[in-house]
């Protein structure tokens, strides 16, 4: 790609940036993560050249959606693991809280 042809798609890609943005929001939900999406897509349309005869709005639709999409699914899969450690972390609390409470009535009996 030659320096002409770049500022060129440069330009074109800036003129749907608002509509990348809103596409994302669509799906997401969420203006931080819009943002980050769509941020995401125009780093990918200039990163990889799209097919020949390929219509750049359908492009970048498709491109958005899946980075949408996996967002989502990335960020339910940290939030189960995180869940996991918490509810395993609550288990660990509880262990110690009954050693605490065995260590209070040993000293009891001995008192």
């Amino acid at each position: 790609m030659d320096g002409k042809k770049s500022i060129t798609d440069l330009e074109e890609l800036m003129q749907h940036a608002s509509w990348i943005r809103n596409l994302a929001y669509a799906n997401l939900r969420d203006y931080a993560l819009a943002e980050d999406v769509s941020q995401e897509v125009l780093l990918k349309a200039l990163a990889e050249p799209r097919r020949t005869g390929q219509v750049l709005k359908a492009w970048l639709a498709a491109v958005t959606f899946n980075t949408a999409k996996n967002e989502i699914r990335g960020n339910s899969r940290r939030w189960a693991r995180e869940l996991k450690v918490a509810q395993r972390n609550r288990g660990v609390q509880q262990i110690e809280q009954l050693d605490i409470m065995q260590t209070h009535r040993e000293l009891t009996y001995v008192v």
